[in-house]
């Protein structure tokens, strides 16, 4: 029997996380309406990939091998810093939510200031569903279903698609507005001038 995933709209998990459970498995946001980022994709000269949850478009795949509860919460919590997701999607999203970066100091990341976290988690709550599927061997499956789905809101596993490239150029545009600030802002080494990829940690 095919698993599927559990959807929840993403106001509900952020008024009661005990809808998501304390187990591992997969986790998927995706955009009640697709116009929603049509505009801000477009001129970023990304697009969506067809594929999603029933009439959903998928934007992001994640797994976690021990507790969904946790990794989903730190996405919608006001911390850009510990989301690779909100890191990209607050990136593509700078200029329409007026968004202000916020300088992480000694650290290869960026957040915003307070009133714009609390700007970009409304428009997160408003705009998305979650989708959370316990399994067995989770990290494995989102190999698997970042493949088949190509959100384009991922960057591991996606590094032979030009999408990818654009959303870390878009993020290095916000730790270069950090640089400017003042706070030295080292190599990131997601990027294609450099090698590791310390947004996994955080996907």
């Amino acid at each position: 029997m095919r698993r599927t995933y559990v959807i929840h709209p993403a106001d509900a998990i952020h008024r009661d996380i005990s809808l998501i459970p304390e187990v591992g498995g997969l986790y998927a946001f995706s955009l009640k309406d697709p116009k929603t980022l049509a505009g801000s994709l477009a001129r970023a000269g990304l697009a969506m990939d067809v594929m999603g949850l029933g009439q959903r478009p998928l934007i992001y795949i994640g797994a976690s091998g021990d507790c969904l509860r946790r990794r989903v919460r730190s996405h919608l919590r006001d911390d850009t810093q510990t989301s690779s997701f909100r890191m990209s999607l607050g990136a593509l999203l700078t200029d329409e939510l007026a968004l202000t970066v916020k300088p992480v100091r000694h650290k290869r990341v960026f957040g915003f200031v307070p009133e714009d976290e609390a700007r970009l988690t409304a428009w997160m709550i408003q705009n998305l569903d979650v989708g959370v599927l316990p399994a067995q061997r989770p990290m494995d499956m989102e190999r698997r279903a970042i493949t088949q789905s190509d959100p384009v809101f991922n960057i591991t596993g996606r590094r032979a698609h030009d999408a990818a490239w654009q959303i870390l150029l878009l993020r290095r545009r916000c730790l270069d507005k950090t640089t400017a600030e003042g706070v030295a802002s080292p190599p990131v080494a997601d990027e294609p001038w450099a090698g590791a990829d310390p947004a996994a940690a955080l996907e």
